[in-house]
């Protein structure tokens, strides 16, 4: 989901000159489930990125340089540590490294980090036992595994922290983005053009590491604030261990403000929970819900309409990525500091297009099918 903001043409940028035709104006006016205002009092960069976040990704492209030696790296074990792999999308990374692995022959397991220092710190001491090559920490911060990490370093165990924020890395020690905040703030972009400019949102942030905050308070907020100065934005925050109370959370924000027209939901994991808020409150129903990383419960809200704008990710594209970034620190290659993959938005104008069902993940037609495989390939030597 790249923004190509600096577009000039009519199509890409939304922009209301005579070249636009009235129909393309229209589309803009009511992208998604239509909303209030017109295109002319929205920011045209919100329009374009609305637009661009609606179709269907470019084909994917090398991320980095070919790799030499990959042949080398048969044999090697990685283990896999999701900050919580009760996570269906962690699940769904998870088998895609083993799947993207096998291809050159290297073992990879995995081990829940829980949501918590104790079960990071057992996952550690599951990576010395079995005296693995490289560990992946999926969006578990460091912080959470301080000591565990000196005690890898000090086995000789590389470390790859994905989910991250970009940096330069290392052979021992190296970090991936892969593109999650700019799926995030898409829905800034959307509730500013679905509302024409002003919207009242109530933002539920998850709080469970600095990364998932900073999604929000680096790059949600400020992102409404650039492109609707009208918007009114509060924000509610939870946790995993939080979560059977979020309902009641939502309802009661609702209560005390009943002019809330948008539930901007960090996760789509959420969503369940905020719509039961929704269901206990009176004005729940007026209530448009807006969330990102989804899988596919989230497609079907958005066909039913109980959600209204959903963007996500190719998880299966992420295992591909954390692998291609294994074997860089592996071969001795520089390892990248951001790669970013197949995303795509759905809502009520584009989600008939394609048959919302898992099958729809497994071919990866929901992102215009599989782009990326072959080029990983190529980019490891094998074809």
């Amino acid at each position: 989901m790249v923004r190509g903001l600096t577009a000039l043409a009519c199509a890409g940028t939304l922009l209301l000159t005579a070249a636009c035709s009235s129909a393309e104006d229209a589309d803009a006016a009511s992208a998604g489930d239509g909303g209030s205002g017109t295109s002319a009092e929205v920011n045209s960069d919100a329009q374009a990125a609305v637009e661009e976040d609606l179709a269907v990704p470019e084909p994917f492209e090398a991320p980095g340089p070919a790799l030499e030696g990959v042949d080398q790296v048969a044999g090697k074990k990685v283990l896999y540590i999701p900050i919580s792999l009760q996570i269906p999308a962690f699940q769904s990374v998870y088998a895609a490294v083993q799947e993207a692995t096998g291809e050159v022959g290297m073992e990879v397991s995995s081990c829940d980090g829980k949501f918590n220092p104790a079960g990071v710190a057992a996952c550690i001491n599951q990576a010395l036992a079995q005296d693995v090559d490289v560990v992946v920490l999926d969006q578990v911060p460091l912080g959470l595994a301080a000591q565990g990490v000196a005690q890898l370093q000090a086995a000789g165990i590389s470390i790859l922290v994905s989910g991250q924020e970009p940096a330069p890395g290392t052979a021992e020690l190296a970090y991936l983005d892969t593109g999650g905040a700019e799926i995030i703030t898409s829905m800034a972009d959307w509730v500013t053009v679905d509302s024409g400019g002003d919207a009242n949102v109530l933002v539920v942030a998850q709080a469970d590491s600095p990364r998932q905050q900073a999604y929000i308070d680096e790059g949600l907020i400020p992102r409404f604030e650039e492109v609707c100065p009208d918007c009114t934005t509060t924000v509610t925050t939870t946790t995993a261990s939080q979560l059977t109370q979020l309902g009641s959370q939502v309802s009661t924000e609702l209560l005390q403000n009943p002019d809330i027209d948008y539930v901007v939901s960090e996760f789509d994991a959420n969503v369940s929970y905020i719509l039961q808020g929704l269901q206990n409150a009176p004005t729940g129903k007026d209530v448009k819900v807006v969330s990102a990383i989804g899988d596919i419960a989230s497609l079907e809200r958005v066909a039913s309409g109980q959600q209204a704008y959903d963007a996500l990710g190719s998880n299966r594209w992420a295992g591909w990525a954390i692998t291609d970034q294994v074997l860089r620190m592996l071969t001795g290659a520089q390892p990248l500091e951001t790669s970013i993959g197949p995303s795509r938005a759905f809502d009520s104008s584009n989600i008939d297009s394609v048959e919302v069902d898992q099958s729809s993940f497994d071919d990866e037609s929901l992102w215009g099918g599989d782009t990326y495989t072959d080029v990983y390939r190529q980019v490891w030597g094998l074809s």
